[in-house]
């Protein structure tokens, strides 16, 4: 029985709760509702009703999962008897493809006498708590397994497996699109129940909404491909040939460009969760992280590798130089003598029968010469010294040095020279590197090639005033995928042991210091051709002197002391300044030369630079000092004039040089040089 107070009902004021109680509860975020002391729910807020999709509000349990709701009443009942707490965790009643987890608490509000006149309950979904907490224990995971691999691509394998297995998924691929060139390469796909898809596509069979779409970073969530805002009727093709009925693709952006993706599949129509999209977003964006760290690695590791070859590279050309700089000067000594009998023997046998002969002996000879100071050139490390230089010369001589290789590996060499080509203003003997590496490069191209094996090589002159020469093969061409590398460092399409690299590199970086360009200008089947421009020389500053060698006169009874440890070499020049007028002695070391000028005076003085007890510059440093006025008659004869060493003593002196082996011209512009074109 309810008793009055005061002319009012007791149950007024109840109400009035409970109508407050409502109002507030309704504009809840969380499902709610209301009970009466027996349990039986009287009221739910709209929330409640947007869950369960309406119905009676004794119908709660209509939205928990069928497996649960016998468990959730028999604890809903035992909580209403005692009156105490309720609270219990079961899955919702759900069609999509994945668990929905909540947990539903109430509470029982009593009376002044602390009777239940009323139960509150909540429930609260767990499923994107739940989630994040699995993504955040799965990424940690994640992480330790796919760090476990060294290479980049044991990474994303690994990364593509732990993420397919985790969604439960069909199919996951990482691709690499390229927007400007309409195409998608799939580089690797991980798979359970779909098949591989590892190939090129064109990028917006896909969907161009759909590639609009992802080119703007935006992650694209597809449920079914068949009722999709980004996915029209001309697209479905694309999607069917794959057996893709439902995907999550997240793109990555760089540099404002869409350059690669990472997509779910699944071959039937599958409603996504957030928490879903955000893991294959974090994976995708932990998986890109970890290929570049471990690529920046690997590159790292490439160019360590690269630079301890280099060096070891370099090492060994250094020691080759050593090498190669003391065997051309060993040569250059008898070579000198060759030279210089075979152009006396020319001479005195002029109108002979002998005389061509003498001719061929002395051309073969000036050729073998020139072979060895083009060693050196190679062989010695300076600084580069440009001058008007003769690009055909420069070939001429680059064919010479290569001719015997060319000729034994049944290559067939055809120099076409223009005759109007003007010098220009370069280092001959960077060049003569250039045009030798690219010889070398042709000849190396042809090896595997069948007969006739050609190699042409054209100077010209062009009307702007650019000076070419061009170097063409009948090789098998280069590979489409090696042309944009081929003037990298290092880069080689070689075998293994045949070639460093560095060749075309260095011969680009020539090209560009002289102004000029390096391109590979033809490439076919049958063959290819490498283009050297170069600017052609400066002109000569107006009013500046233009040195004309001239012919040196016969002197009467001028003197000569000629010094070499080599008594054959000291007496063919001695034989040769004969023929030029002078009274030549020779002194075969430095201390006789020495013992010598003591006592004696001549008008002409020529030192080796390198003899064993005192060599050329300790003399010429002690004529200074004892001797000042044969000191100013004293010239110098070497093998390899700009060795350091040799360059240092050369520079101090400043005295006029003839390099050996000597020439008829050499030893007479050196004598002009010294003494004028009168003999003292």
């Amino acid at each position: 029985m309810v008793i009055g107070v005061g002319g009012k009902s007791a149950e007024s004021p109840l109400r009035d709760g409970e109508a407050e109680l409502r109002l507030i509860a309704d504009q809840l975020p969380l499902p709610c509702w209301i009970a009466g002391p027996d349990g039986e729910r009287s009221w739910v807020n709209r929330r409640w009703t947007d869950l369960t999709g309406g119905g009676s509000t004794s119908a709660w349990l209509g939205a928990v999962a069928e497996g649960d709701r016998e468990a959730v009443r028999q604890s809903w009942a035992s909580a209403v008897e005692a009156e105490q707490h309720f609270e219990v965790r079961c899955r919702l009643d759900d069609s999509a493809d994945h668990e929905r987890i909540a947990l539903l608490r109430a509470e029982p509000i009593r009376d002044q006498s602390d009777h239940v006149v009323r139960w509150f309950g909540v429930l609260t979904e767990l499923t994107d708590q739940l989630e994040a907490e699995r993504r955040q224990t799965f990424m940690l995971a994640f992480s330790d397994r796919v760090r476990r691999h060294a290479e980049p691509d044991a990474m994303l394998r690994e990364a593509l497996a732990v993420l397919g297995r985790h969604l439960k998924t069909q199919r996951i691929g990482y691709a690499e699109a390229d927007q400007a060139q309409d195409l998608l390469t799939v580089l690797m796909d991980w798979c359970d129940g779909l098949g591989g898809i590892v190939g090129r596509y064109p990028l917006l069979a896909f969907g161009p909404a759909n590639i609009a779409a992802l080119a703007r970073g935006e992650t694209v969530r597809i449920e079914d491909h068949l009722d999709h805002p980004l996915i029209g009727p001309a697209d479905l093709p694309a999607y069917d040939a794959m057996g893709i009925r439902a995907a999550i693709t997240v793109p990555l952006i760089r540099d404002g460009r869409l350059v690669a993706l990472l997509s779910v599949h699944h071959a039937s129509p599958r409603r996504w969760t957030d928490e879903e999209v955000r893991l294959v977003e974090e994976v995708a964006e932990r998986t890109w992280a970890i290929l570049e760290r471990a690529m920046e690695r690997t590159r790292a590791e490439a160019e360590l590798e690269r630079s301890r070859e280099a060096l070891h590279h370099s090492e060994k050309l250094t020691a080759l130089g050593s090498l190669l700089a003391g065997v051309a000067h060993e040569l250059n000594n008898p070579l000198a003598v060759v030279v210089a009998n075979a152009l006396l023997l020319e001479e005195e046998a002029e109108g002979a029968p002998h005389a061509e002969d003498a001719r061929r002996i002395r051309l073969a000879a000036e050729r073998c010469a020139k072979i060895v100071r083009t060693f050196l050139a190679m062989a010695r490390q300076r600084q580069p010294e440009r001058a008007l230089t003769d690009v055909s010369e420069v070939v001429r001589s680059a064919l010479d040095l290569s001719n015997y290789t060319l000729r034994s590996a049944g290559i067939e060499v055809e120099f076409d020279a223009a005759p109007d080509v003007p010098p220009i203003w370069a280092d001959g003997d960077q060049l003569h590197q250039v045009v030798a590496n690219l010889v070398i490069n042709a000849q190396q191209a042809m090896l595997d090639t069948p007969m006739p094996r050609r190699l042409l090589v054209r100077t010209r002159a062009d009307p702007s005033g650019q000076v070419s020469v061009s170097v063409t093969d009948t090789g098998p061409g280069i590979p489409d995928d090696a042309r944009r590398r081929i003037f990298e460092p290092f880069f080689t399409t070689k075998p293994q042991g045949i070639g460093t690299g560095m060749g075309l590199s260095y011969s680009l970086g020539v090209a560009e210091a002289h102004g000029g360009t390096l391109d590979l200008t033809e490439t076919s089947s049958e063959g290819s051709t490498f283009t050297l421009m170069l600017p052609s020389g400066e002109p000569l500053r107006s009013g500046a002197p233009v040195a004309v060698a001239r012919e040196a006169r016969p002197r009467d009874h001028a003197t000569a002391l000629v010094i070499d440890d080599e008594a054959e070499l000291a007496g063919v020049l001695a034989r040769m300044l004969r023929g030029e007028g002078f009274d030549a002695e020779i002194a075969t070391s430095g201390r006789e030369a020495q013992k010598i000028l003591q006592d004696r005076s001549f008008d002409l003085v020529v030192s080796d630079l390198r003899m064993p007890d005192l060599d050329g510059g300790a003399l010429f440093e002690w004529l200074r000092a004892a001797r000042p006025d044969q000191a100013e008659r004293m010239a110098f004869a070497t093998g390899d004039m700009l060795s350091p060493n040799s360059a240092r003593v050369l520079a101090a002196a400043g005295r006029p040089v003839i390099e050996k082996p000597f020439t008829r011209a050499a030893l007479r512009r050196m004598l002009n040089e010294i003494a004028g074109p009168t003999a003292a």
